[in-house]
This record gives structure tokens, C-alpha cells and sequence, in this order.
């Protein structure tokens, strides 16, 4: 049972960066929401209003996963030290099942598949995050555009910079959800 032990901390790694990709959900979705009213861009007051509330909540999703990446990582870690530790042939080092690569025996596909999903979950997590940090990056420079609402073809620049934060958005929500179904697949394992 004590051999078994590891695989409860990765799975309570893996269900928290899960969870954490599912909360950053709500907040993504709902400023893709408000980018689709087709006033908004229109109505610069409206933006000076709702772009900082917009970036405070991709703010504390960029946070979640973050912390989903990290767990994510985490998780691949434990499972690794837990592998090696685990009975295996004499001739298998422990650094060979922490890249994945030969040296697992028997059964130990399964664990091989683990630690791939893991770091490929972990890898979606970043990119999610990614996304969204790049999406709150558009938002600060329209911020800091409609400071200037007289500049020339500034609504222009609104809609291309909107489209481009509707666009990093809809990438954070795939990768987020590819994220949760590699982490529901690792605790299948």
C-alpha cells in the first residue's frame, strides 16, 4: 500500500490543476462575452469602464494557470521519483523514467503514458496562460488608446485589437480544455 502512496499525490496534483483549469473558464468566457457586444468598441466610456474590470479577471485566471502548469509539473515529478522507487530491474536508473525513455518495465507503460500526459498537460496549462497574458497585453494597449480618443483611426485599432484578444482568448479556452482532458486521462491511469 506505502508503494501506492505516490499515485494518490499525483492524482490530487493532477485533480487540482484540473480544477483550477475549469475556474479559469468563467472568467475567460466571460470577457469573450462583453468582446462580442458590438457597442462596446463604439462607447469609449464604456471601455474605460469595463477594460480594467476585464483585465483583473484575466489577471486571476492567467494565476490559475499558472498554478495548473505548476501542479501539473509537480505531479510528473512525484510520479517519477515514484516510479523509480518502485520495484523495477537493477539495470533501470531513475533518470531514465524522468525522461520518459527506456527503463520501465513490465506494466510501466501505463507510467510512461502518465508522465507523458503530465508534461504534455503541463504544457498546455503554460500555453493557456500564455495566451491569456498575451490577451491582457492587447487590453492594456487599448487602455492606454482611449487616452487618446482623437487620435485617427483609432475605433480602427479598437476592433483589430479586440479581434486579437477574442483570438488569444479562444486559444486559452482549447488549451485550457485540453489541459483537463489530459489531466482526467492521467487519473484514469
Amino acid at each position: 500500500m506505502a508503494k501506492e502512496a505516490w499515485k494518490v499525490l499525483v492524482r490530487q496534483r493532477v485533480k487540482e490543476a484540473a480544477g483550477r483549469c475549469a475556474r479559469a473558464h468563467g472568467p475567460i468566457a466571460e470577457v469573450l462575452g462583453n468582446l462580442g457586444m458590438p457597442d462596446l468598441v463604439a462607447d469609449v466610456p464604456a471601455w474605460l469602464a469595463w477594460v480594467p474590470r476585464a483585465e483583473v479577471a484575466l489577471a486571476d485566471a492567467s494565476r490559475g494557470l499558472a498554478v495548473a502548469a505548476s501542479l501539473m509539473a509537480a505531479a510528473r515529478f512525484i510520479a517519477a521519483r515514484g516510479a523509480a522507487a518502485s520495484p523495477a530491474p537493477a539495470a533501470a536508473p531513475p533518470r531514465s523514467i524522468v525522461g520518459g525513455g527506456p527503463g520501465l518495465s513490465g506494466d510501466d507503460e501505463l507510467q510512461r503514458s502518465g508522465l507523458s500526459g503530465l508534461q504534455d498537460a503541463r504544457a498546455w496549462a503554460e500555453k493557456a496562460c500564455g495566451s491569456v497574458e498575451v490577451s491582457r497585453a492587447h487590453l492594456s494597449t487599448i487602455r492606454l488608446l482611449l487616452d487618446h480618443p482623437h487620435l485617427p483611426g483609432i475605433h480602427d485599432g479598437l476592433h483589430i485589437l479586440s479581434d486579437s484578444v477574442r483570438q488569444e482568448l479562444d486559444a486559452a479556452q482549447k488549451h485550457e480544455q485540453d489541459t483537463i482532458s489530459l489531466a482526467h486521462g492521467v487519473c484514469l491511469l
